[in-house]
């Protein structure tokens, strides 16, 4: 990590040359020409970082020991062609099936609540996000898998009456879209698109006005000009009949950011929640634990994509209350070793709010079974763990709820992607089991519907 931090004070030099966003980082004026401190000086700070740093950071706070998982029965629903590298995964009720995008095949498909294939389309680039409306849907395509500041992203419309499915190419030259929304961001009453492009290096939170029309080009407002923008929740936290965004940061600044609308598309950031660099921020979910109309943040932890490193007792999934204006109070963490995406719900149809939660870079040592842990909300925010021994069928990246075979209860399901960073020791025997097998989904469907 300190070598990577290095071309940030000057001290190391990057090979713009040799980089396809090359040009665009020489541009940004991030990496300075001349060092910005001595070498002695670096040297003495590395040193520091070395001999503070502890030898040991996976041990986990205590918790509830993890039950088997009754309440669902495991499926396994979709299966690829190749190795399985699922980057989207969105169910679809009013279609009866769900969405799948596969970042290796570069498909998205619409499949049915049997796994089987009812439309697929072949894309530039992965499948990341979608907004599926009556009469069209709109997709994100990332462009670049991987870390990288390549002005490959795109939004696409397809028409869902269109039998040849033929895509309409709405926005181009986004810096790795990773989630989109459709809303009203200036009070015009006319729907816009706010894009959140993570990039890398470098990044942009921003809404275009007049996208889709035929009697306008699209316009970019940029709300933001950083990268690690990875999620966006939707909600009038003020009061004042304007909606406000919730944003997740990752990177360098891990944090929850607060963009309050103003009105006629200006809006003013709080910065409610920051964590430290390390944490791996990749989640963000607004749900009402407490049944008082004001949503809870729920943050997942955990992150390590970018270096081979040990396990982390911190990463896992928060969730903050409001206890004041723009002040937010964790109530509840349960650690998880790579936590990486959080569903909540309610499973047990008991009046409150479950979790449904994934981790992509769990601890095979420590933690083998818990690719996948259900939290059973008991109230006064205790939850009680189970798992599924099923966890291992896939490397979960993305998952979803929603009553996907119409028994009126919530199934789950998840994505697997199992080429992803090799920055944890996986068993032989289960990349094989991955490699082979070649699942993209496992559904966990809900029992209580057929009870």
């Amino acid at each position: 990590m300190l070598k990577r931090m290095a071309p940030f004070l000057g001290i190391a030099r990057l090979n713009f040359d040799a980089r396809p966003d090359g040009d665009d980082l020489k541009a940004s004026g991030l990496f300075p020409a001349q060092p910005l401190i001595s070498s002695d000086d670096w040297t003495a700070l590395m040193a520091y970082y070395i001999d503070a740093a502890p030898n040991d950071v996976a041990t986990q706070p205590a918790r509830p020991k993890a039950q088997k998982l009754e309440l669902f029965r495991p499926r396994e629903l979709v299966f690829s062609t190749d190795a399985p590298c699922t980057s989207l995964l969105q169910v679809d009720s009013r279609a009866g099936g769900l969405w799948v995008g596969d970042a290796q095949a570069k498909t998205l498909t619409l499949c049915g609540a049997d796994g089987k294939v009812k439309r697929r389309i072949a894309t530039d680039s992965a499948p990341i996000s979608i907004i599926n409306e009556p009469d069209k849907l709109w997709v994100a395509l990332i462009g670049r898998i991987l870390p990288s500041d390549e002005r490959l992203g795109q939004v696409w419309e397809l028409n869902p009456k269109d039998k040849t499915w033929t895509p309409t190419g709405l926005l181009s030259g986004l810096r790795r879209p990773v989630e989109m929304h459709r809303l009203d961001m200036d009070g015009d009453n006319d729907k816009d698109l706010l894009v959140a492009s993570f990039g890398n290096v470098l990044g942009r939170l921003s809404w275009f006005s007049g996208v889709g029309r035929r009697d306008a080009r699209p316009q970019e407002h940029s709300l933001q000009e950083i990268a690690g923008s990875v999620q966006c929740g939707v909600h009038d936290w003020n009061g004042d009949g304007r909606p406000d965004l919730t944003v997740l940061r990752a990177q360098g600044l891990e944090c929850v950011e607060i963009y309050f609308n103003q009105g006629g598309g200006a809006f003013a950031m709080k910065r409610v929640i920051e964590f430290p660099p390390a944490y791996g921020s990749c989640r963000l979910e607004l749900a009402d634990f407490d049944s008082d109309n004001i949503p809870e943040l729920i943050v997942v932890n955990g992150d390590k994509g970018d270096y081979a490193c040990g396990s982390r007792g911190y990463h896992g999934v928060r969730i903050f209350q409001q206890t004041a204006p723009e002040k937010f109070t964790e109530r509840f963490f349960f650690p998880l070793y790579g936590a990486y995406g959080a569903k909540a719900a309610d499973f047990d149809n008991d009046g409150d709010l479950d979790l449904a939660l994934i981790s992509f870079f769990p601890d095979y040592d420590r933690a083998p079974d818990e690719g996948f842990v259900y939290l059973r909300n008991d109230g006064k925010w205790r939850f009680q763990p189970f798992v599924i021994e099923q966890s291992k069928l896939g490397r979960w990246i993305v998952l979803d709820a929603g009553d996907i075979d119409g028994d009126k209860d919530v199934d789950i399901v998840l994505g697997s992607f199992v080429r992803g960073p090799r920055t944890i020791q996986i068993p032989p025997s289960v990349e094989r089991q991955w490699e082979t097998q070649r699942l993209s989904v496992l559904l966990l469907e809900n029992t209580l519907g057929t009870r």
